[in-house]
């Protein structure tokens, strides 16, 4: 059965020709035909499968047909008898080491777990719920407005003192991080609750793999007690808002996310940086702007606090959300949003060294977003963060803090304990 099958290398995409459209092509013919194509040889190629249709199914394929991804559903046949889903697939060929294939992986492990944060139906079971104070925050964010109102109009305003939505953000970012989530450094022990040490990874059990637990650290008690303590990374947004209430960037992050669909917030989006931190974007129709939110750090529109505050070198920033009339992804290079103007040509070098030339990477973005069935935002416009930004009271220097969550050596050792202007 013939299926619309495309082929991304070096920047360009061809459709491929009958002789491998077939399901019943071994991975070998593959190969060869790709050889001929590409003009690497197949023992030099590495390969990304992404299937369309419904469920992304991803698989990365060395020579020798090597494990497949576990974060997202992965195809069935990796042998050589190949079968191709239906509804198309995109094969990205890199020779073995290829940098835009790193980035690849990272986003689409990345849009399974946006999909849960951010979609309508789980928010919808969790407000049945009753776990997140909605009315409580509501009020809370009506009364701020009210009293800026009455306030006058003298000086400059908090992003939360003019726009409704931003002001029911903030309502909800005090309440998750000082009443309801709880930063996890290294989990108490289990049998005396006191100081534990690293002692490896597991496997999740059938329980932790219920809540979509991707990796599952082990602890053993400083004291000695006998047995381990288990902290599984749990990728489920309604069970980290609902049951674990705990976690670290990554688990904040998705629960947060969650918490303002329960809120009522329609438009929030995941954001990540390929230097591993999450957080948590909102649409404000009041300023017509995607506005940041890091509920780790209680952070609210201070989309430099990352560059300026802990002193980070980013690269890739890139934020992502569902739709919610179709399992399907909207994909944005925030980028530039997220640092100074005058750094703009270092993170360019960044990002090609780590992921291959940027125009090539934002046409594979591109493509990954057309297959999943959602769109692109390539972010060109973008306006300078600091001319986007509401002006605030509050001096800039001191809201744009050196890394507050986390212990101050693991802080440290990640390079976020703020040194750089």
């Amino acid at each position: 059965m013939a299926l619309p099958v495309r082929i991304w290398h070096r920047g360009q995409v061809m459709e491929f020709d009958e002789e491998v459209r077939d399901a019943s092509v071994s991975l070998r013919e593959f190969r060869e035909v790709l050889a001929r194509r590409t003009a690497i040889a197949p023992a030099e190629q590495l390969l990304l499968w992404i299937g369309g249709g419904g469920a992304v199914r991803l698989a990365e394929v060395r020579a020798e047909v090597q494990a497949v991804e576990a974060m997202v559903p992965v195809l069935d046949a990796l042998e050589e008898q190949r079968r191709m889903v239906s509804g198309g697939m995109l094969v990205l060929v890199e020779r073995c080491g290829g940098r835009p294939l790193a980035l690849m992986r990272r986003v689409l492990g990345e849009y399974a777990i946006a999909l849960r944060a951010t979609g309508a139906e789980a928010a919808a079971r969790v407000r049945a719920l009753g776990t997140v104070p909605v009315t409580r925050l509501v009020a809370e964010a009506d009364a701020r407005l009210a009293h800026a109102a009455v306030s006058g109009g003298e000086g400059a305003f908090a992003v939360a003192d003019v726009c409704g939505t931003a002001a029911r953000v903030a309502a909800a970012l005090r309440w998750f991080k000082r009443e309801h989530f709880r930063w996890v450094q290294r989990p108490p022990c289990r049998s005396c609750g006191g100081d534990t040490v690293g002692a490896g990874v597991d496997a999740p059990n059938a329980q932790e793999a219920q809540a979509l637990a991707g990796t599952v650290e082990l602890y053993r008690c400083a004291a000695g007690c006998p047995g381990q303590t288990r902290f599984a990374r749990y990728n489920d947004a309604a069970h980290l808002l609902t049951a674990s209430r705990c976690g670290r960037c990554g688990e904040w992050a998705q629960a947060f996310t969650l918490a303002l669909r329960v809120c009522g917030v329609e438009r929030v989006r995941m954001v990540f940086d390929c230097e591993d931190h999450v957080w948590t974007e909102f649409w404000s129709d009041t300023l017509e702007r995607w506005v940041h939110a890091d509920a780790c750090e209680e952070a609210l529109d201070q989309p430099l606090l990352y560059a300026r505050g802990w002193g980070k070198r980013l690269s890739w920033v890139l934020g992502m959300s569902a739709r919610d009339d179709e399992n399907a992804v909207v994909l944005a290079d925030r980028s530039r949003q997220y640092t100074p103007r005058e750094q703009w040509p270092e993170m360019d070098r960044r990002r090609q060294q780590n992921s291959g030339h940027l125009h090539d990477v934002h046409t594979l973005l591109q493509l990954l977003a057309s297959l999943l069935g959602g769109d692109f935002d390539a972010g060109s416009s973008d306006p300078d963060p600091e001319e986007e930004c509401t002006p605030n009271h509050a001096d800039t220097a001191q809201l744009l803090r050196p890394r507050q969550s986390g212990a101050p050596e693991w802080i440290t050792q990640r390079g976020e304990g703020g040194c750089r202007k």
